[in-house]
């Protein structure tokens, strides 16, 4: 089918993984995708995707290019604003999903760094003088959280009302 198509696969790229056991998958578009027991029954398995290695490390990577010592001249708001710019887009694509262990874990990484980049914005040294700026805030300085994002869709089969990840 390929060959009529006139495509032909990557080398490379390409592997054969087996799903079965669960411990292997595979990543596709940013996502991480293999098959895992469901919690209530572990002998029944589902397919479960969250953001890949990959788009976590570049993730963060784009986190700390926003929180650079050098714009520390810059007021809060803005550094916010433009992590919440990239936050609305990343949460949008990875929120279909199983990502709540990916996000939460990304949570926490944002707040700390811009915690310590508050505390580098006072002359400070180490993140506690940033993170006590920061959770004072009751809005805690208008940043979006990655957490309690997910949406999960329903599926009906048989006339039965199941929840499943879209």
């Amino acid at each position: 089918m390929l060959a009529k198509l006139k495509l032909q696969l990557s080398p490379t790229k390409t592997r054969v993984v087996g799903l079965a056991d669960g411990t292997a998958g595979f990543d596709f578009l940013g996502f991480h995708n293999r098959w895992v027991p469901v919690f209530q029954n572990p002998r029944r398995r589902h397919a479960a995707s969250w953001p890949s290695q990959r788009a976590m490390q570049a993730a963060r990577q784009r986190i700390r290019d926003l929180t650079p010592r050098q714009r520390v001249g810059l007021p809060i708001s803005v550094i916010v604003q433009d992590i919440n710019r990239f936050l609305q887009g990343w949460i949008a694509y990875f929120r279909y999903g199983n990502s709540a262990k990916q996000f939460k874990s990304f949570d926490r990484y944002v707040t700390h760094r811009l915690s310590r980049f508050i505390s580098h914005k006072h002359g400070r040294s180490g993140p506690n003088h940033g993170l006590a700026v920061l959770l004072e805030s009751k809005t805690q300085l208008g940043l979006m959280r990655a957490s309690g994002s997910i949406r999960y869709g329903f599926a009906h089969a048989g006339g039965e009302r199941v929840r499943r990840a879209v």
